[in-house]
């Protein structure tokens, strides 16, 4: 009776638990490092940074707390914070995401023609993928035609020399 094969399982099994506990471990010092770093700074009268974060929720909330904590330094030293952070849209804003939008329906349309002209055919959940084509296409295509003639009546708009 042969017993290599069995010998080697058991040593591959062995050889991936040491790695896994070798790896947890690594993380517990890491953890104990960074809590000792955060501990020695708030000792010092230091403010230790932020921990980083991992979800989409508390990276937007994180965001929010810095623009927050921007502000308020910015009120603490007799400067005017900016009002609109972000500047409002221009034309060929419009244009560039109308171009983008439009393309991307035709392409799906085009997707689609080719799949019903080459007779390919599609049971279970690809039929919802297929009747996606179909439904986003043409939304798509019309929000892209929308955002370009919102970029042609922005652009024959004359601008106000005062604004």
């Amino acid at each position: 009776m042969d017993l290599t094969p069995h010998v080697l399982g058991l040593v591959a099994i062995l050889a991936a638990a040491t790695v896994f506990c070798w790896l947890a471990y690594a993380e517990v010092l890491k953890k104990r490092a960074e809590t000792e770093e955060r501990r020695l700074m708030i000792e010092k009268g230091m403010t230790p940074p932020f921990k980083p974060v991992g979800s989409w929720p508390a990276v937007k909330q994180h965001e929010q707390q810095l623009k927050y904590e921007e502000r308020r330094l910015m009120i603490e030293k007799g400067l005017t914070p900016p009002e609109n952070p972000t500047p409002p849209r221009t034309a060929t804003d419009y244009l560039r995401r109308g171009l983008f939008q439009l393309a991307l329906g035709i392409g799906m349309a085009i997707a689609f023609a080719a799949l019903r002209t080459i007779g390919y055919t599609v049971h279970g959940d690809a039929e919802d993928w297929l009747f996606g084509l179909i439904v986003a296409s043409p939304v798509l295509a019309l929000c892209g035609v929308a955002n370009l003639v919102n970029y042609r009546v922005l652009r024959d708009k004359r601008v106000d020399v005062a604004t």
